[in-house]
């Protein structure tokens, strides 16, 4: 599972690849703002194959939880989506 480190916004959205298959991956959050890094276990070639090639995000990085996709699509954390979409008690 990813961990989502919060950053200053001076970094831009992107992705660094590193050898053995990981790549941190930045985002801005579509529901807070605020700019998170996530270490995740994606080569270059799954990233390609969902952002350049078309495929759907489930089919390119089905090893990934869905919060890890969303991530990916959104910027927002799970912390951030519970806060959010809570239900009332």
């Amino acid at each position: 599972m990813a961990t989502y480190t919060e950053i200053k916004p001076d970094v831009p959205e992107g992705v660094t690849f590193h050898s053995g298959g990981t790549a941190d991956v930045f985002k801005r959050s579509t529901l807070s703002g605020k700019f998170h890094v996530a270490q995740m276990p994606i080569s270059k070639e799954q990233w390609d194959a969902w952002k350049v090639s078309g495929r759907l995000i489930q089919d390119a990085l089905p090893h990934l939880s869905k919060e890890e996709r969303e991530f990916l699509m959104t910027g927002s954390t799970p912390t951030e989506w519970d806060a959010m979409f809570k239900e009332d008690e």
